[in-house]
C-alpha cells in the first residue's frame, strides 16, 4: 500500500512539473524570425551607354568674297553712242528745208535738206560744219578734220570758216547711205547725204539727233519752239 502511495505521489509531482514546464515554455517569446537574407551583390543597373564620339565640327565655310565695289575714283567712261543707220535710196533729190533751230535758247537758221519717204514724211539733214559753228564755244564743241574721211574731235574748238552758206539753193541731187566717220579715233557709222556743187565739191549732211548722240548735245522738239539744241555750260577758256 505504501508503495502505491509513493508512486501516486511521484506521478502527481511529475504531472505538476510537466504542466509547469509546459506553461513556462508557452510564456517564452517566440524567437525572432531570421531576417531575409540581403543580396549583397550590387543591384543590377543598366550598362552605361558607351559614350558616343562627339561629331567632328563642320569645317567652317569660307566667307563669300565681298562683291567688288563698282565705285571707283575714276570718272565714269561714257557709253558708246548708239546710232541707227537708216536705209535710204543711194541717190535722189534732197528737198530744201530751211530750219530755225534754237541753240541754248538762241535762234539759228540752218540751210537744211530733207528726204521724203513714200508716206510723205520728211527727215531733215543738216550740214556738219553748220552745227560746228553753231555750238562752238560750248562743252559740246567739236573740230572737223579730213584725211580721206571725216574726223571729228569732241571737246575741241572748231577752227574752220564761219561762212556756212552753200553755193546752191533749192532742191538738189544727192548721194547717200551709210557713211563712216571717226569720232575721237573711233569709227562710227551714220546715215548721211552728200550734195555736190558744180565743181564736184561735196557738202555732208547728217541727222541732227545722230550728231547729238555722238557729240554730246541734246536735241529736242516742241510745237512752240520747234527744234532745239541744248549744250552744257560754256567751256572754260
Amino acid at each position: 500500500m505504501k508503495l502505491r502511495k509513493i508512486l501516486s505521489t511521484l506521478l502527481a509531482a511529475a504531472l505538476v512539473c510537466g504542466l509547469a514546464c509546459t506553461a513556462a515554455l508557452a510564456e517564452e517569446p517566440a524567437a525572432p524570425a531570421a531576417p531575409d537574407t540581403v543580396d549583397t551583390a550590387a543591384p543590377d543597373v543598366a550598362d552605361p551607354a558607351e559614350p558616343t564620339e562627339p561629331a567632328e565640327p563642320a569645317e567652317p565655310t569660307e566667307p563669300a568674297e565681298p562683291a567688288e565695289s563698282t565705285e571707283t575714283d575714276e570718272p565714269a567712261t561714257p557709253s558708246e553712242p548708239v546710232v541707227t543707220v537708216d536705209e535710204i535710196p543711194a541717190e535722189g533729190t534732197a528737198i530744201a528745208s530751211t530750219q530755225n533751230i534754237t541753240v541754248d535758247g538762241t535762234a539759228v537758221e540752218f540751210a537744211a535738206y530733207a528726204l521724203e519717204d513714200a508716206n510723205g514724211n520728211r527727215t531733215n539733214y543738216v550740214k556738219l560744219r553748220d552745227v560746228a559753228v553753231a555750238i562752238n564755244g560750248t562743252d559740246a564743241q567739236f573740230e572737223v578734220g579730213f584725211d580721206g574721211s571725216i574726223i571729228l574731235t569732241t571737246k575741241t574748238a572748231y577752227t574752220g570758216g564761219a561762212d556756212t552758206t552753200t553755193p546752191f539753193s533749192g532742191d538738189h541731187p544727192y548721194k547717200g547711205g551709210a557713211q563712216t566717220i571717226k569720232v575721237d579715233g573711233k569709227d562710227v557709222a551714220m546715215t548721211a547725204i552728200t550734195l555736190y556743187d558744180e565743181n564736184g565739191g561735196g557738202y555732208n549732211y547728217f541727222k541732227l539727233r545722230d550728231l547729238g548722240a555722238v557729240l554730246g548735245f541734246t536735241v529736242g522738239y516742241s510745237n512752240e519752239t520747234g527744234i532745239s539744241i541744248t549744250t552744257t555750260a560754256p567751256a572754260a577758256e
